[in-house]
């Protein structure tokens, strides 16, 4: 009899309780707090969640402590131009045989300018016919200062030289020839403004077939 009461004052209790706060609730209650003793979260409620359309902000995530702050790539410092020092050029020693024919082409064109008479030729003509001598005579003597042994500062000296006077050398050579022409051609009876077109017309030549 009394272990029937007992059954029956429990049974009422259940009951009260589950109408007060609702079967799911009261025994989830009693889940989560043996869930919070087990050490697990408890069941997730409505009221847990966030509102509907609420944005949530992201996560954040801590850098780790040891990372090193990342560092700027720079491109590398062009280096200085320098310079260049033109190399001089490679001389190329004769033969004998090549400085005697040089030698001889020479002398005959100092032969030949020195049997000309110059005594009628005008002051200009006079003096780049003399000056035309000398400077092939400078040649010649550049010539063998570059075919001895010099250091490679004088050899790039000489050949600046022989450079130089190659050039007046080229401009001399037309100033005597247009004047022997002329010359000549008076020397044949043609007048002197007649003997322009024959200078005129023989350089012409001379330029065409060269």
């Amino acid at each position: 009899m009394a272990k029937s009461s007992a059954i029956n004052l429990a049974v009422g209790f259940l009951l009260g309780c589950a109408a007060t706060f609702g079967a799911m609730e009261f025994f989830g209650a009693g889940k989560a707090t043996e869930a919070k003793s087990a050490g697990t979260a408890g069941p997730l409620r409505t009221a847990d969640l966030p509102a509907k359309g609420a944005k949530s902000d992201p996560p954040t995530i801590p850098a780790p402590a040891d990372e090193k702050p990342s560092r700027k790539i720079e491109a590398p410092a062009e280096k200085p131009q320098v310079a260049e020092v033109p190399a001089v050029r490679e001389r190329v020693h004769e033969s004998e045989e090549e400085r005697e024919a040089r030698l001889e082409a020479s002398l005959e064109k100092l032969r030949f300018l020195g049997s000309i008479d110059v005594n009628g030729m005008g002051r200009q003509e006079r003096r780049s016919h003399e000056r035309l001598q000398k400077r092939l005579a400078e040649r010649d003597a550049l010539e063998d200062m570059l075919e001895s042994d010099i250091s490679d500062e004088d050899r790039a000296m000489v050949l600046e030289e022989k450079e130089k006077t190659d050039a007046q050398i080229d401009e001399l050579n037309r100033k005597v020839r247009n004047n022997l022409i002329s010359i000549v051609a008076q020397n044949l009876g043609v007048g002197k403004s007649e003997a322009k077109e024959v200078v005129k017309t023989i350089a012409e030549i001379i330029n065409a077939t060269e």
